[in-house]
C-alpha cells in the first residue's frame, strides 16, 4: 500500500511538473505574441513615418513649382511692361519729331 501511495504521489508530482512546464510554454508563447505585436506596431509606425515624409516632400515640390510659376509670371509681366514702355517711348519720340518737323515747317 505504501508503494502504491508513493507511486500515486510520484505521478501527481510528475503531473504537476508537466503542468508547470506547459504553463511556462504558454507564457513564453504569450510573450512571443506580445513581442510580435510590438514589432508589427513598429513596422506600422515606420510606414506611417515614410508616408508622412512623402507627403511633406510632395508639399515641398508643389511649393517649389508654385514659386517657379510665380517667378515666370513676374518675368513675363516685367517683359510686357518693358515692351509697353518702349512702345510709349517710341510714340513720344515720334510725336516729338513730328512737332519738330511742324516747327521747322512753320
Amino acid at each position: 500500500e505504501e508503494a502504491k501511495a508513493d507511486a500515486v504521489e510520484d505521478a501527481v508530482t510528475e503531473e504537476a511538473k508537466a503542468d508547470a512546464v506547459e504553463d511556462a510554454v504558454t507564457e513564453e508563447a504569450k510573450a512571443d505574441a506580445a513581442e510580435d505585436a510590438v514589432a508589427e506596431e513598429a513596422k506600422a509606425d515606420a510606414v506611417e513615418d515614410a508616408v508622412t515624409e512623402e507627403v511633406k516632400a510632395d508639399a515641398a515640390a508643389a511649393a517649389a513649382e508654385d514659386a517657379v510659376a510665380e517667378e515666370a509670371k513676374a518675368v513675363e509681366d516685367a517683359a510686357e511692361d518693358a515692351v509697353a514702355a518702349e512702345a510709349t517711348a517710341e510714340d513720344s519720340a515720334t510725336d516729338a519729331m513730328a512737332k519738330d518737323d511742324d516747327a521747322a515747317a512753320a
